[in-house]
């Protein structure tokens, strides 16, 4: 005779803890792999609204998905070659913005020790090495020309995910899947994710192409890096921009002067502001109702647990997660 063991509740909650414990360090310990194969996953959500608009124009689902598929790789190679010599670029022109920091910092302190300002004992001062940051903005270029070379597989996983998506989207509008079959259920999931993901890459074009523009009338080098880099950024919430619009700001401010890198500081927050407040509430009808807490404690938490790619999959794993646990407890009633 089958007897069922009782589990207090406290146990419950080791038990519940220790699992969760568990699947934390095997995300950490996958988080090189993982994170390109979510960042995929991430590109073929934002591109899945084109095929289904070709086939609502008529066309064939065969010549919808090669349309994508030339697109997207067509596409996804001219970026990534483009990135490439960006980043050439940079690496070329770094002993000269070196060179113009140091120069920038010695003025700085020479000025403000001609105020009276004594900075000889100054810790803060003396903390700030312009060498150490000249050497660690380096590195991060060096990361940034590495992590090209993962590129053309996320292009390929890209690619599969969307003709994936593309194929079950047909399949789920004709009727094919019963409602409560496993394909639905995931495209139920994805469903909230899925618009934000869209929304945000649409809003994200049209606001780097602007912000492109506006670079290229201030006069700053490398215009375009810095739109592609946004572009990026922008499903960063909260501090995506922050993070993008610090590098055409110093450069500007090393080859054009403080008011040129005041103005870039300006243009790029005010074409944000109308952006996100103006424009894309009106595509985004339907509140995501994630609150400002969640929103901070989940890009901190997935960027301890994935890395810096953590801080763009926040919020669409946020909602794919609250998704699965309304639908659980939906099931459980």
């Amino acid at each position: 005779m089958n007897k069922s063991v009782a589990i207090s509740p406290a146990l419950s909650l080791l038990l519940g803890g220790a699992c969760f414990v568990v699947v934390i360090a095997g995300l950490k310990e996958a988080a090189s792999t993982l994170n390109i194969v979510l960042l995929a996953f991430l590109l073929a959500q934002s591109l899945a609204p084109l095929p289904n608009w070709l086939q609502q124009k008529k066309c064939s689902t065969v010549i919808s998905v090669l349309i994508t598929i030339v697109l997207v790789v067509g596409g996804g190679l001219a970026v990534l070659a483009f990135l490439a010599s960006s980043v050439s670029g940079l690496l070329a022109k770094f002993p000269s913005y070196k060179q113009q920091f140091l120069q920038m910092t010695h003025a700085a302190v020479a000025f403000l020790q001609g105020r009276g300002v004594d900075l000889a004992h100054s810790a803060t001062v003396e903390g700030i090495e312009p060498v150490k940051i000249m050497q660690f903005a380096g590195s991060l270029l060096g990361l940034f020309a590495g992590a090209l070379g993962n590129g053309i597989l996320l292009l390929i996983l890209g690619v599969i995910f969307l003709l994936e998506l593309a194929h079950n989207d047909r399949k789920l509008a004709g009727g094919e899947y019963a409602p409560d079959s496993l394909v639905a259920r995931i495209a139920e999931i994805n469903a909230e994710s899925r618009t934000f993901v869209g929304i945000t890459a649409l809003m994200g074009l049209l606001q780097a192409v602007v912000k492109v523009i506006a670079l290229y009338i201030i006069g700053v080098d490398f215009a375009a890096t810095w739109g592609v880099l946004f572009f990026f950024c922008n499903f960063i919430p909260m501090v995506g921009f922050v993070f993008a619009v610090i590098p055409p700001v110093f450069v500007a401010l090393l080859d054009l002067g403080w008011q040129s890198a005041a103005t870039v500081a300006v243009s790029w927050w005010i074409i944000n502001f109308v952006g996100d407040n103006i424009v894309k509430p009106k595509f985004m009808k339907d509140s995501l109702d994630i609150s400002f807490l969640m929103i901070i404690l989940g890009v901190l938490f997935w960027s301890w647990v994935l890395g810096p790619v953590g801080a763009i999959l926040a919020i669409p794993l946020i909602l794919t997660l609250r998704r699965i646990g309304r639908m659980y407890l939906k099931n459980s009633d």
